[in-house]
């Protein structure tokens, strides 16, 4: 996606603030000529982490609270991952990350709050498990040539999910610029609900993205990276349960059109500081055949402290326009209409933090413990702090 080229960036800042590191191509002695050979395989990284997330707020899409809206989007997430990387000789590199959440919804398990008996829909849409294992594979063709693939799948009750997709990473102008391309496919299958809570059957919805980006190394302290990439939509684009109010003081199902074109492109400038830090600097421009269009400014930086401690703060404004359906009193006669808070004219604030200590271990690497937390806040009164833990081993 378009956010792949940030990944890299975010990459390179984190190498920017180890000790020592040198972006300048220089000539060193091969490792299997020190070493010797590599084991057939070895473990790279072995993570744990814990976010909690805590959204409050209301949007008329919700029907829990008065009939005419807006409704309680109440929502909390506590959501446990692990993460494998695995290193296989000196070509193959394979990462595992199994995540699981635990969901409490307001909003949604009240989505048949006046027009049958509560929690007729689902049970689990007041407390939910959902759980995802993705599978990445990178395989090194050449001295520049990088394949990447992943498969992943996605479960929770009434919801299946799969994922692919296929990176092509070159190095250019020797090692100092990258070119990337990628593809990337999911299929969603969930069940479908009608107004009144009862079940309609399945509906699927597919979505395929193909991306492009290029890192420039400007000097050995600078790097700039462009991004672009597209996203084809097909099929029930809505969740089937958010409602829109009317302006008789009824309520009606959302409709959305069941195709959607989106494009996003963006620019990241990353600096070193010779003070042992690194400041990110990144836009993003979006545009979408439902009208909606969206700027979004991002400044991270990092620092690192005593050699072992890396503190990081980051901020980030998104403002966007609505879509052409959106609307909180439909007319009876609309073809599609949303009241989506997701989906209006918002804008948006981010702050956060981050500490994250490394201990060297004799026999068992660098131990890592992190902890950041994140506030999001935005003009129709949603607020949302995420808290996260995690700890590992980078050997």
């Amino acid at each position: 996606m378009v956010a792949a080229a940030s990944s890299r960036v975010l990459a390179f800042a984190l190498a920017l603030c180890l000790p020592g590191t040198s972006f300048a191509r220089e000539e060193s002695f091969d490792a299997a000529e020190v070493l010797g050979a590599p084991p057939a395989a070895s473990v790279e990284l072995v993570q744990t982490r814990i976010t909690a997330y805590d959204q409050t707020g209301y949007g008329y899409q919700s029907q829990a609270g008065p009939k005419a809206g807006p409704g309680s989007e109440t929502l909390h997430v506590l959501q446990a991952q692990g993460e494998f990387v695995i290193q296989q000789g000196e070509d193959l590199t394979h990462r595992v990350w199994v995540p699981v959440d635990l969901v409490t919804s307001a909003s949604a398990d009240a989505s048949d709050r006046y027009y049958a008996q509560p929690d007729v829909v689902s049970r689990a849409s007041a407390q939910n498990v959902a759980a995802e294992v993705d599978y990445q594979l990178g395989v090194r063709a050449g001295p520049e040539t990088t394949w990447t693939a992943v498969a992943g799948m996605h479960y929770e009750e009434n919801f299946l999910s799969w994922l692919y997709s296929l990176e092509y990473q070159r190095s250019l102008a020797d090692d100092n610029a990258t070119f990337s391309l990628s593809a990337q496919q999911a299929l969603d299958w969930f069940d479908a609900f009608r107004l009144g809570g009862s079940r309609a059957g399945r509906t699927s919805r597919s979505t395929s993205s193909f991306n492009v980006g290029l890192s420039q190394l400007l000097s050995p302290s600078t790097l700039v990276a462009l991004a672009y990439g597209f996203t084809l939509q097909r099929g029930e684009l809505s969740n089937t349960w958010n409602s829109v109010p009317t302006v008789t003081g009824e309520r009606m199902s959302e409709v959305l059109p069941r195709l959607r074109d989106r494009h996003a492109a963006s620019v990241s400038l990353l600096q070193w500081l010779p003070w042992q830090a690194a400041l990110e600097l990144r836009y993003r421009f979006y545009r979408d055949d439902w009208e909606v269009t969206a700027h979004s400014f991002e400044a991270r930086l990092r620092q690192r402290l005593f050699g072992r401690l890396v503190l990081g703060a980051g901020y980030r404004h998104h403002t966007q326009t609505g879509v052409f359906c959106f609307t909180t009193r439909t007319l009876l006669v609309s073809s599609y209409r949303t009241a989506d808070s997701d989906l209006g004219p918002l804008d948006a604030d981010s702050l956060g933090g981050s500490a994250e200590v490394s201990l060297p271990t004799r026999r068992h690497g660098t131990l890592f413990l992190t902890f950041g937390y994140d506030t999001y806040f935005r003009t129709d009164e949603l607020r949302v702090s995420v808290a996260t833990w995690a700890s590992g081993l980078r050997f």
